[in-house]
């Protein structure tokens, strides 16, 4: 889904930067390397392994990891370093999954 950058201070690119440079341009939960290609499992795992996402595996999908930029309390206006984590597709997905679910009740009942 892309992002609707209206929503975002004028600096968000820079604050994005800051951010990846922070995190040594690795996913802040399981280590996916940006803007590099790994294979990963078809599936999440059941219990969460950080094992399975950011590392070399013999088989799976072969993905390019895209870092980007969550709001850990999932204000967008709060841009405060200690809100912002840097994550891979994957781990962003899994953090944000509760609310897909939800959003999409909700358009569903429209």
């Amino acid at each position: 889904m892309p992002c609707d950058y209206k929503d975002y201070p004028a600096n968000w690119k820079e604050i994005v930067n800051a951010i990846l440079i922070r995190a040594e341009f690795r996913c802040e939960l399981c280590g996916a390397p940006h803007k590099e290609e790994v294979l990963r499992p078809f599936h999440f795992p059941q219990k969460w392994e950080s094992k399975f996402c950011g590392q070399f595996l013999s088989s799976g999908k072969k993905v390019k990891i895209i870092l980007t930029v969550h709001h850990i309390n999932a204000n967008k206006k709060d841009n405060h370093p200690l809100n912002l984590i840097a994550l891979c597709q994957r781990c962003h997905l899994k953090l944000d999954m509760k609310q897909h679910v939800e959003n999409r009740k909700k358009n569903k009942e429209k």
